[in-house]
């Protein structure tokens, strides 16, 4: 019943909306006025429609999950959600290998340079740059590890002393204690 109010607000929307063009979009007058009214109730009629469909595919998923019925469930969420057409051609084409070619060729030419010697060019800088800043670095790093290592293993030698003297003067201590009871 909200369908076929709504097709006959459409229908008078747009009689509304063709008069008020024909008489030049007056701002203001019966012509404006029937426009605006006619608009109205049909976008509150689309409002009531889309609440009622969110209403009826959530009222259906519960139902199916209130009744544990995976079937019903899927069939309900593949209704509602999924699209009945997914995209199988690109381009005028629908072979999955020559549609793959299409896109490489696509972001190739994309991303592809617009002046090849000055390309190759400034590739070569930065191959030459790289390759002298790459071995002071990849030095450095290492350096820097080393020395890292270094205080960690010290670190961890002073650690376990430290914890192992901590261990000795605690049994020391609890066996002095001891007999002091005994």
């Amino acid at each position: 019943m909200v369908g076929e109010e709504l097709k006959i607000a459409k229908a008078a929307s747009v009689l509304s909306n063709n008069m008020w063009k024909a008489a030049q979009k007056p701002r203001r007058g019966p012509i404006f006025e029937k426009r605006k009214r006619c608009r109205s109730v049909y976008r509150q009629l689309l409002r009531q429609e889309e609440k009622h469909e969110k209403i009826s595919y959530s009222n259906d998923l519960h139902e199916a999950l209130l009744r544990k019925n995976g079937k019903m469930f899927w069939n309900s969420w593949q209704a509602k959600f999924d699209s009945p057409m997914p995209c199988s051609q690109v381009d005028g084409c629908v072979d999955d290998s020559v549609i793959i070619n299409k896109f490489v060729d696509h972001f190739r030419q994309s991303y592809s340079c617009n002046n090849k010697p000055r390309a190759e060019a400034l590739f070569d800088q930065f191959n030459r740059s790289r390759s002298a800043s790459w071995v002071i670095s990849y030095q450095l790093a290492m350096l820097l590890i080393l020395s890292l290592s270094v205080k960690l293993f010290s670190t961890c030698i002073r650690v376990k002393h430290r914890i192992m003297w901590v261990l000795q003067v605690n049994t020391c201590n609890t066996a002095t204690r001891r007999s002091w009871y005994f």
